[in-house]
């Protein structure tokens, strides 16, 4: 098991402390970040969901992950925007399947099943 003099990748006499001192401070700003934007569930809505709802910004063209999760994010936050995201990423999913995108293809064929149970039973 490595300690921490050896993941931090310097010798006891300082050497690189510096450098990995200005990468821990890094990593403490982004995860302040992430922890004040995204701390609750309506915070990561109102940075992911409405900002497409609006039109400010273009959906993911790779994976399917993230369909799921914006449409049960959408319900349980905003559950009267959840038909308007609908259709704006069933737009989104036919144009990557037109691409063929290779995670679409393997959930096409059972959108609609997927989105009818978050819509009627799932959430």
């Amino acid at each position: 098991m490595l300690g921490l003099q050896d993941e931090l990748n310097f010798d006891i006499n300082g050497d690189g402390y510096l450098n990995e001192f200005e990468n821990v401070q890094i990593i403490l700003k982004c995860a302040e970040y992430v922890f004040s934007e995204y701390s609750s569930l309506d915070k990561l809505y109102n940075k992911t969901i409405l900002p497409v709802l609006d039109g400010e910004t273009e959906l993911p063209d790779v994976g399917a992950d993230w369909i799921f999760i914006d449409m049960a994010l959408c319900k349980l936050v905003a559950p009267a925007n959840f038909d308007k995201l609908k259709q704006i990423i069933l737009s989104h999913v036919e144009k990557m399947y037109a691409h063929q995108e290779p995670n679409i293809l393997d959930y096409y064929d059972r959108f609609e099943d997927i989105f009818h149970y978050l819509e009627h039973k799932g959430i």
